[in-house]
């Protein structure tokens, strides 16, 4: 509608991720970071381009096994915290705002043979 040039749709020019993992047969850990850069979410939406907004999460977990049939295992989700934003127009003109929150689980394993 602008005659604006639009990065391609779902793509992000800057995204990277990272993960540290850990494994001696009882204790398990990881922990994965990841960034994603502004990505074009459509390009026409309410007759201008819609952009999800930069953002970062952090996850990770720890297992540990008792023994062959039993373990127990805490997950972490959104550790950050972060919001997922979209908006206008680089960011000038506000669309949406989600805040999911941070998640934690904790979880028994029992396998019978």
């Amino acid at each position: 509608i602008t005659g604006e040039k639009l990065p391609l749709e779902g793509a992000s020019e800057d995204n990277y991720s990272s993960t540290l993992y850990y494994d001696d047969g009882t204790i398990a850990a990881r922990l994965n970071f990841t960034h994603r850069g502004r990505a074009l979410r459509s390009p026409r939406t309410q007759g201008g381009a819609l952009f999800d907004e930069p953002h970062d999460s952090l996850s990770g977990n720890i297992n540990y096994t008792i023994n062959d049939n039993m373990s127990v295992r805490f997950s972490m989700s959104n550790i950050l915290g972060e919001a997922n934003r979209q908006s206008f127009i680089e960011g000038a003109f506000p669309y949406a705002y989600r805040q999911p929150g941070k998640s934690y689980t904790l979880a028994f394993t029992y396998k019978t043979n």
